[in-house]
């Protein structure tokens, strides 16, 4: 058995090297002075011993590129035998190739994610396909869907909020039916989006610029949907008188809409608001939005008055209505219909009986069902019979609910 030492190897150069390094490990500073030293006494050697090492590592880097080159141009030529043997040696050596992976990706961790989002940000279609494709994915493989929702929900944690989550839904969408409003629209944002929302905060709050158009946007947003509200009148009338006089003149009128937004606009400008940083477009948007704006808001009166009127109409009148419902059940029993809540039937009547006296020209179907909902469940102490569901449906004969 040999005596030596169980750390040092066995070959004889190898333990020469290893006693090398120790050395040079013990005396790194004297051997740094040493080689200052040197340095100074011959210049001349240095040098040429800079350019032997030069020169050296040049060859080495030629005979290197020579190999490669000799060796792409092998394997151009032998495709499919060194796919096989690299498909074989992967496959003998799996766990090789997986440290290899991860020693990769570790290395490179921050740049494969930066590359990814870039990637996404500059494809979004690409990446949308992918994730119809893992909704797709997901209704064709229920059970292992099913697996990893069970592996999920044995973290109890997670568990609970799922649970929580649920129940919150829940009471949400029995609330939203009880009350005949459709569903809340969602838009979940993807990484994408946030990152563009990011940068658009940053320059909003880093640019001086960008600083000074949102305010200048926003002024003169606000002082064109004042005139348009309360002048509206005055500049429909100016624009009349406008139009006349270029038919006079033999000119075509022009839009009325569009003379009383240049006029509106004009007056803004007129009234000082400093539009510097805005665009032609941009104004034009402005434009847009307060239009916008503006018929939200009278949608909203028309609904109000609606949802007062018809409230006052079925207190004022509660015995007279449900006397017409219960005509009207009795015609729907007469032509096989099913009868309809007696407080349902006489809010849809009164609503009837209402719709041509009031503005109602913007509300839809579905508004004029919201409002019915709604002022049914604050009169159900008007009526003694079981009220039933709240939903209002088409089965009602009559006319439509919008104008």
């Amino acid at each position: 058995m040999s005596d030596q030492a169980p750390h040092e190897p066995e070959d004889a150069a190898a333990r020469a090297r290893q006693r090398a390094r120790a050395y040079r490990e013990r005396n790194k500073e004297r051997l740094k002075v040493y080689k200052a030293q040197w340095h100074t006494v011959n210049p001349e050697k240095h040098r040429e011993l800079v350019r032997r090492s030069a020169q050296r590592k040049k060859d080495l880097a030629a005979r290197a590129a020579s190999r490669r080159a000799s060796q792409q141009k092998w394997e151009a030529a032998n495709r499919d035998h060194v796919r096989e043997y690299r498909a074989q040696w992967r496959a003998a050596n799996l766990d090789k190739v997986r440290a290899q992976q991860r020693a990769s990706y570790a290395r490179r961790k921050d740049a494969v994610a930066r590359r990814s989002r870039e990637d996404r940000d500059r494809h979004p279609d690409k990446y949308a396909a992918n994730l119809e494709r893992a909704k797709l994915w997901r209704k064709n493989n229920p059970e292992k869907v099913a697996e990893y929702a069970r592996e999920r929900r044995k973290d109890p944690e997670k568990y609970a909020q799922q649970l929580r989550a649920n129940r919150e839904a829940k009471r949400l969408q029995r609330r939203l039916a009880a009350l005949n409003l459709p569903a809340p629209i969602k838009h979940r944002a993807s990484a994408a989006e946030k990152r563009t929302n990011e940068r658009d905060a940053n320059v909003f709050f880093t640019s001086a610029q960008a600083r000074t158009w949102h305010h200048q946007y926003a002024i003169l947003h606000q002082e064109l949907h004042r005139i348009l509200t309360t002048e509206h009148h005055a500049l429909r009338e100016a624009a009349a008188r406008a139009n006349a006089a270029r038919q006079r003149a033999g000119l075509p009128a022009a839009d009325v809409a569009t003379a009383i937004s240049a006029r509106a606009v004009e007056r803004v400008l007129d009234d000082g608001a400093r539009a510097t940083a805005l665009t032609s477009a941009d104004i034009a948007r402005a434009v847009q939005s307060v239009h916008a704006q503006m018929l939200r808001e009278q949608k909203q009166q028309q609904e109000q008055s609606l949802r007062a009127a018809l409230r006052l109409r079925v207190r004022r009148n509660t015995a007279a209505l449900t006397r017409e419902a219960e005509i009207e059940n009795t015609a729907r029993a007469q032509v096989g219909k099913a009868r309809l809540p007696l407080d349902l039937a006489a809010h849809i009547i009164a609503f009837h009986q209402l719709k041509d006296q009031l503005p109602t020209d913007l509300l839809t179907q579905k508004d004029a069902a919201r409002v019915i909902a709604h002022v049914r469940e604050q009169n159900l102490s008007l009526f003694v019979e079981d009220t039933g569901p709240t939903r209002v449906g088409p089965e009602l004969d009559g006319p439509t609910l919008t104008r």
